[in-house]
């Protein structure tokens, strides 16, 4: 992997006034994805928590117009909800998709048996455990790697991408050897919360027809 000091650079704002429109979708559901919830995350909680796979589970099959608190209420039957999210389009529009995490993993475990093929809203509801999986960093970093990327993607497009999860310092495609692009950039976060948030949520996913790769550097 490149050098994360030697290839990164700050990135002035308005170098480019045309975002472009990505697609930022699911892998496992071929559904665009963005990170959206109304609740802060607690300052105590802020730094990675590697048991956080086995204490949240993925919604599938709300209604577009299920808001969070609703979500959160739902699965509160089974036990403490620290924070629920549905997930949306760059243009506002829910997916039909949250997230449920739970102060415990026994919960979790029981909103998959209870909590399956009830009715949130009049709309039944598919629950399954959130897989994925990221190695605890014993420094917590800010920056994000990111791999086989679209070619078209530029650093503009990378901080508009990171800005989804929260404030970017800097973003910038990364160059081989012979002065091109590599198909990968870095995204310098404000926070180690906000890139570790950014990494696991984008990491495996598609974006614009390439599963991409994202981890922190």
């Amino acid at each position: 992997m490149p050098d994360g000091a030697a290839v990164l650079q700050s990135y002035v704002e308005g170098t480019s006034k045309k975002k472009r429109s990505f697609d930022l979708v699911s892998y496992d559901t071929g559904l665009e994805l963005r990170d959206s919830h109304d609740e802060e995350v607690d300052p105590a909680r802020a730094e990675f928590d590697a048991s956080f796979f086995e204490r949240s589970v993925l919604v599938q099959r709300l209604k577009l117009n299920t808001l969070p608190k609703a979500v959160k209420t739902h699965f509160e039957q089974v036990g403490e909800v620290l924070i629920a999210d549905v997930l949306r389009r760059p243009s506002g529009k829910s997916l039909g998709i949250a997230i449920v995490e739970y102060a415990e993993p026994e919960a979790a475990k029981e909103a998959l048996e209870k909590l399956q093929d009830t009715e949130l809203e009049k709309a039944k509801i598919y629950v399954l455990p959130n897989k994925r999986r990221l190695e605890r960093d014993p420094k917590p970093s800010k920056v994000v790697y990111l791999e086989h990327l679209p070619r078209i993607m530029t650093a503009a497009d990378l901080r508009y991408l990171g800005e989804k999860f929260g404030k970017v310092l800097a973003a910038e495609k990364v160059l081989g050897k012979d002065g091109r692009t590599i198909r990968a950039g870095l995204i310098k976060f404000c926070s180690s919360s906000d890139a570790t948030k950014a990494a696991k949520m984008l990491d495996e996913r598609m974006l614009n027809g390439f599963v991409i790769s994202a981890k922190l550097d």
